[in-house]
């Protein structure tokens, strides 16, 4: 990303307090905002739907909240523009209603969407006969949808976890050509971030030549799906002997575990390495973003940091709307 978090200095003894009463401030604005992210991105309604391809070679798979439609209709959009012709699934975390869905596949024509508890059933069955030394119905929800869901419902397919708070700006070639198989072509790619509990699995004696955990986010990421229950036991297992709480943390158990499974791969790409800011996020200027990033991803806990990430939504539905142009894109007509 383009820059870091700065360093906060504190040169009077009540400064720090301060950070901390202003770090306080902007966790109750963030979310807010967050709760008002239906209303921010009510524009994508007045785009032009899209179609998903319920037989594409590759799954582009969502896990989602209600209140979250929206901005992932603006993600799943600004992406399909240039990466047409893929299978779109949708997980619902339990809160997509009736409103819900028939936002997704009025704007997402093939969308298929998976509800929650049919999906909690299915999990019971694939896992029946196989400990994992913790049961899925302690772990947060991002570790049985956006991880076990994966690994169990899609075997062998190509997969590309996808978040909702993605917006593509420009044509991602490298990802482009990873879907069509093209020579040359990583076995995986992956967006920068972090994992707070690198370390911690490091000292569970996990290896990570290639996937570094402290480096790597699920929320844009593609691979084979290789794996399957005989993969998952000895990592759950692991971890559960080391510290089962940890599978309460689940954003952050959720991105080590994928980490160690796609060390499995000798070629893997981490798209920020392709070139300056070809990511970028919540701490960027808007004007770094609108001239360098090919994709933005405003995490939850800093994703309204600043004002880029509904200026950069709205830019990019003016362009779905046919009244704006991105570098490497012109609506259809």
């Amino acid at each position: 990303m383009f820059n870091g978090a700065a360093t906060r200095r504190c040169p009077h003894p009540r400064a720090g307090a301060a950070v901390s009463d202003r770090s306080a401030w902007f966790d109750r604005y963030n979310t807010a905002l967050q709760r008002l992210s239906p209303w921010i991105f009510r524009g994508v309604l007045a785009t032009p739907p899209m179609a998903a391809d319920p037989s594409g070679p590759v799954v582009l798979y969502t896990l989602l909240h209600k209140a979250g439609v929206r901005a992932y209709l603006l993600a799943a959009k600004s992406f399909l523009r240039f990466c047409p012709g893929l299978e779109v699934v949708v997980q619902s975390d339990g809160t997509l209603d009736e409103e819900a869905r028939d936002e997704l596949q009025r704007h997402i024509e093939n969308v298929r969407i998976l509800d929650r508890g049919v999906t909690d059933d299915f999990l019971r069955e694939w896992l029946a006969g196989f400990s994992l030394g913790v049961d899925l119905s302690a772990c947060r929800l991002f570790i049985p949808l956006k991880l076990v869901n994966v690994v169990a419902r899609f075997p062998g397919r190509r997969v590309i976890l996808f978040d909702s708070d993605l917006l593509f700006l420009r044509r991602p070639d490298a990802v482009l050509q990873w879907i069509d198989g093209a020579s040359g072509s990583p076995s995986v790619f992956y967006g920068c971030g972090g994992s707070a509990l690198a370390q911690t699995v490091r000292a569970m004696g996990f290896e990570f030549p290639r996937v570094d955990p402290a480096r790597f986010n699920s929320g844009f990421c593609g691979f084979e799906n290789i794996f399957t229950q005989h993969d998952l036991v000895p990592i759950f297992q692991r971890i559960a002997a080391h510290d089962r709480t940890l599978f309460a943390k689940a954003w952050s158990t959720e991105q080590v575990i994928w980490s160690v499974l796609l060390n499995r791969f000798e070629n893997v790409l981490e798209l920020n390495r392709l070139g300056r800011g070809y990511h970028g996020g919540a701490w960027d200027r808007y004007g770094d973003l609108a001239r360098h990033a090919t994709y933005t991803h405003f995490v939850g806990s800093d994703r309204f940091r600043n004002f880029s990430y509904p200026r950069l939504a709205w830019r990019v539905i003016r362009e779905l709307q046919g009244r704006g142009t991105s570098p490497a894109w012109r609506p259809a007509g």
